[in-house]
């Protein structure tokens, strides 16, 4: 029995084979262990595996070659895009809903108010798949046709909310809200795309919405969609990133419009179109996203 060690039950002794020959692999003062990995290239030789700043090793699906003879390597999450996944905007955070219509309503409901409002599967426009869904605002009364998602609360944390949307004609706004209720704290996030002065607007504490940029939309075709996404922080209460196609702006320092908890815990999503009044304004929606764990 090794000096030290009463009882092997307690202790573990690792070999490591060199030329024949088993030696203990050692540690340090505080029993840590340290190793420098290697891999043997098709060549025969040994290369050093080496680690990102934040101590991370990458892993990439590759192959062999292209018709040009260069090395093909890709990610994970673009292997996952390229297999026909939605989420290709932005890849940040935890995918817990990826909504692309293919499968129709069974996820959502539509809520519709006003003269000619009305929401329906279109099989002429879309993002990804062959679907989008088509939301005609009403000319009286709310002027508004949206899509309604809930569910129980998901962890707390940084929570991302993504669509993209085109609009064809006049439309007042296109909007995604985020309500979230975990029985102890209720939170109000509003994302807004206006039309008049292509506004980009918030639901902030004590101001409601608030201008925080403009982005220009793409062409006034129901073929040329645009993506925003949202995103808010529930352990600091404040929003944290407003994306617009290219656009990236940071919302840090404004706080989400707080609320009362109501007797059921849950999150709420609601995206859709709100109108002038006037005839057929109408806006279409594909690829809601909606993720948490967000960095």
């Amino acid at each position: 029995m090794a000096s030290g060690f009463p009882d092997w039950l307690r202790a573990t002794a690792l070999l490591g084979q060199h030329l024949g020959d088993y030696y203990v692999v050692a540690v340090d003062a505080d029993g840590n262990m340290y190793s420098l990995l290697q891999g043997e290239t098709i060549d025969g030789d040994l290369r050093t595996v080496r680690l990102d700043d934040e101590g991370r090793m990458s892993a990439f699906v590759i192959d062999s070659v292209d018709a040009w003879a260069r090395m093909l390597t890709i990610g994970n999450a673009e292997l996952a895009v390229r297999l026909g996944s939605s989420v290709a905007y932005d890849r940040r955070g935890q995918v817990f809903l990826a909504e692309s219509f293919e499968r129709g309503w069974n996820r959502w409901k539509p809520h519709i108010q006003g003269v000619g409002a009305a929401i329906a599967l279109d099989p002429t426009a879309s993002v990804t798949g062959g679907y989008s869904a088509k939301c005609t605002a009403g000319t009286t009364l709310g002027k508004y046709s949206y899509l309604l998602y809930r569910r129980g609360v998901l962890p707390v944390g940084r929570i991302g909310i993504e669509f993209s949307f085109a609009v064809p004609g006049t439309v007042n706004f296109v909007f995604a809200n985020v309500f979230i209720d975990n029985g102890i704290a209720f939170y109000e996030a509003k994302f807004r795309w206006v039309q008049v002065g292509d506004d980009l607007q918030i639901n902030v504490a004590g101001l409601g919405m608030t201008s925080v940029g403009t982005a220009k939309v793409a062409d006034a075709d129901k073929r040329r969609f645009n993506t925003l996404k949202g995103v808010v922080d529930l352990t600091t209460d404040r929003y944290v990133r407003l994306l617009f196609n290219q656009q990236e702006i940071d919302i840090s320092d404004r706080a989400i419009n707080p609320g009362a908890p109501g007797p059921r815990p849950r999150i709420t999503i609601e995206v859709g179109v709100y109108g002038t009044g006037g005839a057929d304004e109408i806006a279409y929606i594909d690829d809601i996203i909606l993720t948490f764990a967000e960095p």
